[in-house]
């Protein structure tokens, strides 16, 4: 009988676990998301890639971009929410691109401190973006390809073409000395 106990409790807690381990990711604590500094654009982008790749391809993805304190550029937020549009249905390989159907961008109030965007799967917090004051979000290819982009020691992420679908590369001659 006692043996019996034993294996019924393990199998229990055998289920458990398997419970446990099958749900979906906590949401990001809102607290520590506060005391961090904005990302740069190798972080950027591999956050976005793992909310499109830990999504249903039929699933909805809600982003929301929300001003920070001082920003002023009247479309900041859309020029950010073009990069995160673009990056998903135009930068990937076919094969990893999202329907746009399966993407609602929205702007959101303003915010303190640094702007943000706000990615939302099956209607919960998922990923939270800070971003540099009135700057774009710069995603995509972060690295040179090869030692002739490199000039003075700077990448300009809009030499590479690729990056030329995104903000602030579709405005032309862009230099910026903002961190990536």
């Amino acid at each position: 009988m006692k043996s019996l106990f034993l294996i019924a409790a393990f199998s229990l807690w055998l289920n458990v676990s398997n419970v446990l381990a099958q749900q979906q990711p906590s949401t990001p604590n809102v607290r520590d998301f506060d005391n961090q500094r904005p990302t740069n654009c190798a972080d950027r982008t591999a956050a976005i890639d793992g909310t499109s790749q830990q999504t249903p391809a039929d699933g909805l993805i809600i982003v929301i971009a929300r001003l920070g304190d001082g920003e002023t550029r009247a479309n900041l937020n859309q020029r950010r929410l073009h990069n995160v549009r673009t990056y998903w249905t135009e930068f990937l390989p076919t094969q990893y691109r999202r329907n746009p159907e399966t993407i609602l961008l929205a702007e959101g109030e303003k915010v303190r401190g640094y702007g943000r965007l706000e990615f939302y799967i099956g209607g919960k917090l998922s990923l939270m973006i800070k971003l540099l004051s009135n700057d774009d979000l710069h995603i995509g290819e972060c690295y040179p390809p090869d030692d002739s982009y490199i000039r003075n020691n700077v990448f300009y992420p809009c030499e590479v073409k690729s990056n030329k679908i995104f903000y602030p590369c579709r405005d032309g001659n862009v230099r910026r000395r903002s961190k990536r």
